[in-house]
């Protein structure tokens, strides 16, 4: 089994590339490792729709899993019960998509680590890569968690000019 999660008491940031992320991986599911912001769980609760389906960690066979995708993560201390796949012998196949260059303490297979305002503007980036364009609810929750993550476009460090 491929999961894809993100840190503990996640965020419209964590969601939104968790969704984008299964785009790419397709036969993956999607588990958050602990809560969720109030906010998120409400936006959750009114949009369920649409949005793909988020597992919780309890009642997770950890001994299926064979590959983790992390996604606005990179910090093993963020994963929750989830950290424990990473000690797996043999060990499952990790790929980190995570905008906190300072805070790395997982190595994957696959590493995209890079300081931005937002993880969802680095799935965005991968999504356009692989030529994939998702449907406008997607499109529109990525804003949303580069909008929160950004402080609502304020902090220098979501802007492109801070990274010339």
């Amino acid at each position: 089994m491929v999961i894809i999660t993100t840190h503990t008491n996640a965020d419209f940031d964590s969601l939104a590339s968790m969704a984008a992320a299964g785009l790419l991986y397709k036969e993956a599911k999607l588990v958050f490792p602990g809560a969720c912001e109030a906010l998120l769980r409400r936006y959750i609760d009114d949009n369920a729709s649409w949005l793909p389906e988020v597992l919780s960690v309890h009642g997770l066979d950890l001994a299926s899993v064979e590959k983790l995708v992390c996604v606005d993560v990179a910090d093993r201390a963020r994963l929750g019960g989830l950290a424990l796949l990473l000690d797996k012998d043999p060990p499952v196949s990790v790929d980190v998509f995570d905008h906190h260059p300072a805070q790395v303490s997982i190595k994957g297979e696959m590493n995209l680590i890079k300081d931005a305002g937002a993880c969802s503007s680095l799935m965005v980036e991968e999504l356009m890569a692989s030529g994939i364009t998702p449907d406008k609810n997607l499109a529109t929750l990525m804003l949303l968690g580069i909008y929160e993550d950004t402080g609502f476009l304020t902090f220098a460090r979501g802007t492109r000019s801070s990274r010339r």
